[in-house]
């Protein structure tokens, strides 16, 4: 099979099973707001800032690790990687149990501390998994690691309605995530074509751990700029009100997970081989960025315009009136999508600090969300806090590209501008024809014309893009 076609093939499902996890999770999002009460949708989203916070299997980037570095193709990096992640697993697992009664209290919620508590079998069974089905995705075998975790997802999902109306409340979140955990386990195991082993070797273990810092406060990092705002929410402000804010954030950060797994997933072997050739790299780099600008766009546009209609068709009309808050997350995750490609340019080198260091200047939006809450702003003002840091982070991740990498900010530079001005339109559309007071159904619809409109004043913008369509031209 030629190296189009694999790349052609390995696309198609790594997003596929993008789509059908975050698909998956969305409706289940879905079936919470709709049964749940506002409050204890609000109680969803405390447990989900808890594993955000302290699931650091997955922060330690040790997946990414066995696909990227020359040594995660044999046997003895793979043990070596299974200890430490099952390491990290359990040392998260004894960090939630002790965390739950602080947290409950935190957010005035004591009678739910016990569920927090379970809530640390989560990383411990995470723990256990078998990374060769990642390591096969080095060859763009993308079927085992697909299956793992589609599956789970899909039979879970199918469970959501059905438990969530048994248990009426929390405890339906916490029983459908250890059934997911603990399949996701089994069939990592039942594909891993290698024996599933424990070793120790200091070089592989420094290799890790060399690798897994930055992006282990990268993830720390992210905690703050993901759910910083929505802490400040909880403490501040109702549990009702957390629902809300948590509503459309699971609307807006959807598709920038999609993208991320997509790209992450399908970029990061191509850019990983040619990080020697620097003509071949900066040719698929540019490819890259543009490919982010046109999703960029059609995400901020569609957002922006039908974010209304959205929240209503998507929680229910008890959400009516909250579009505003997901518009100005579209602003701030348009931003976001388009530093994705410039990250995973930055790991094909192993370079982990690039997002790190974005993510710190991330962080600079939480000061005006803490000022936002403490004098008792509308929560679209906390919302739009994120758009500062987000700009920020977007510049330190081109900088520090062009910098270490030698990455010219001319081949980022067009989508950046194109996106801005796209979504600002949209935005001053929004604004002056008051489509958030019409119709779901006008609103949805405007949405998709204008959607289309933009991304396709992109494709004639992205000479590369568009040679890749219109030509068909080989990928190198």
């Amino acid at each position: 099979m030629s190296q189009r076609a694999k790349i052609l093939k390995g696309s198609f499902l790594v997003t596929l099973t993008a789509v059908v996890s975050y698909a998956s999770g969305f409706a289940r999002n879905m079936v919470f707001a709709r049964i749940l009460t506002k409050a204890d949708f609000g109680v969803v989203a405390t447990i989900a800032m808890m594993m955000s916070l302290f699931e650091w299997v997955s922060k330690m980037g040790m997946g990414q690790l066995v696909m990227q570095a020359k040594e995660g193709d044999t046997p003895e990096f793979l043990s070596v990687a299974h200890w430490m992640q099952f390491v990290v697993g359990a040392f998260s697992g004894v960090v939630i149990f002790l965390a739950a009664t602080p947290v409950a209290e935190f957010f005035k919620i004591p009678e739910q501390v016990w569920v927090l508590r379970m809530l640390a079998l989560l990383p411990i069974l995470r723990g256990l998994e078998h990374l060769h089905v990642l390591r096969l995705m080095r060859d763009m075998r993308y079927t085992p690691a697909m299956l793992a975790e589609t599956i789970p997802q899909i039979i879970i999902t199918l469970g959501a309605w059905p438990v969530t109306m048994w248990l009426q409340d929390a405890r339906a979140v916490l029983l459908l995530l250890l059934v997911k955990t603990a399949l996701t386990d089994i069939m990592t195991h039942c594909y891993g074509a290698w024996n599933y082993r424990w070793s120790f070797e200091r070089q592989h273990i420094q290799t890790i751990l060399k690798f897994g810092w930055p992006l282990l406060l990268s993830g720390l990092l992210m905690f703050v700029i993901f759910q910083g705002d929505r802490i400040l929410v909880g403490r501040f402000y109702l549990m009702n009100d957390l629902g809300v804010y948590a509503a459309a954030a699971t609307i807006s950060l959807a598709p920038i997970e999609i993208l991320g797994q997509v790209m992450n997933s399908v970029l990061l072997p191509i850019l990983g081989k040619q990080q020697d050739d620097y003509v071949a790299f900066h040719s698929q780099y540019r490819l890259a960025i543009e490919i982010t600008g046109i999703v960029a766009i059609a995400y901020g546009v569609f957002c922006m315009l039908g974010s209304e209609a959205l929240m209503v068709v998507v929680f229910g009309k008890k959400y009516t009136g909250s579009g505003v808050v997901l518009a100005w997350f579209a602003i701030s995750g348009a931003l976001r999508m388009l530093r994705t490609a410039p990250s995973i340019a930055a790991l094909a080198f192993g370079d982990s600090k690039n997002l790190m260091i974005s993510n710190i200047f991330r962080t600079l939006g939480f000061l005006p969300a803490l000022i936002a809450v403490l004098y008792g702003q509308p929560l679209w003002v906390v919302a739009a806090a994120a758009v500062v840091g987000e700009g920020c982070a977007c510049t330190a991740s081109f900088s520090q590209l062009s910098l270490r990498h030698k990455v010219p900010w001319s081949a980022s530079v067009g989508s950046v501008i194109l996106t801005i001005i796209m979504v600002t339109i949209s935005g001053l559309g929004a604004w002056i024809s008051g489509i958030y007071q019409l119709s779901w159904s006008i609103g949805l619809i405007s949405a998709i014309i204008c959607c289309t409109i933009a991304v396709l004043v992109g494709l004639s913008t992205f000479p590369g893009l568009r040679t890749q369509i219109v030509r068909l031209k080989p990928i190198r």
